[in-house]
């Protein structure tokens, strides 16, 4: 699948979830996309929140947090969005012991 340039600054331009509750990967973007978008700006917290979801789903849960891990750096831990990125990064570590 090759995409535009515009679509995929399009897709980082987008403001980040404030939540991460949703376990699953609801914002129908394929990881093929998200891969180009990282590509692209692999700093990007839209890019980097959707990678992580769509690794949670696919149950790479080592992505996951290293994708979470990433946002969480330049994150205020003590925001809504650090504390659900935390939550969302323990929860991977769990299910890598399962």
């Amino acid at each position: 699948m090759k995409l535009s340039r515009i679509f995929l600054l399009t897709l980082l331009a987008m403001p980040s979830h404030s939540s991460f509750a949703a376990t699953e990967f609801d914002d129908g973007v394929p990881a093929e996309v998200i891969n180009q978008a990282l590509k692209i700006d692999p700093e990007n917290p839209k890019a980097l929140e959707l990678a992580g979801a769509a690794a949670f789903e696919a149950k790479d849960f080592p992505l996951a947090i290293k994708h979470w891990q990433k946002l969480l750096n330049k994150t205020a831990a003590d925001s809504e969005v650090g504390r659900a990125l935390i939550e969302r990064i323990e929860e991977a570590k769990k299910r890598l012991k399962q």
